[in-house]
């Protein structure tokens, strides 16, 4: 099975705080946890993207899984109800294939 994507230990569609996204490091893939093997993945790419308060949509695409300064800068400027999706997650596993995952939506608290 393809791993399944999560920040702050969290997959899905969830609710989060502000402050708690924007002090998660990124998006991590992990197998399930009914899995019997061992295979650690790493994200590759993902593509952020909200609604900005001005009615436009921001997507913002990063290579890798982490949180850099414009991911950390655009959560920062999310209020409360807004939705933040995290989209197009793509990781590699030890066989060497991409592989594309689920997407994740937070609804910022």
């Amino acid at each position: 099975p393809d791993p399944i994507p999560s920040i702050g230990g969290q997959t899905g569609s969830f609710t989060m705080a502000r402050t708690a996204l924007a002090a998660q490091a990124g998006i991590i893939a992990q197998m399930p946890a009914d899995f019997d093997f061992r295979a650690s993945f790493s994200v590759t790419a993902y593509k952020m993207s909200y609604t900005d308060l001005q009615g436009y949509v921001i997507d913002r695409i990063k290579t890798g899984a982490g949180f850099d300064g414009e991911i950390r800068q655009s959560i920062n400027t999310l209020r409360p109800g807004q939705k933040v999706f995290f989209e197009d997650i793509t990781a590699m596993g030890p066989d060497g294939v991409p592989r594309n995952l689920s997407p994740i939506v937070i609804r910022v608290q």
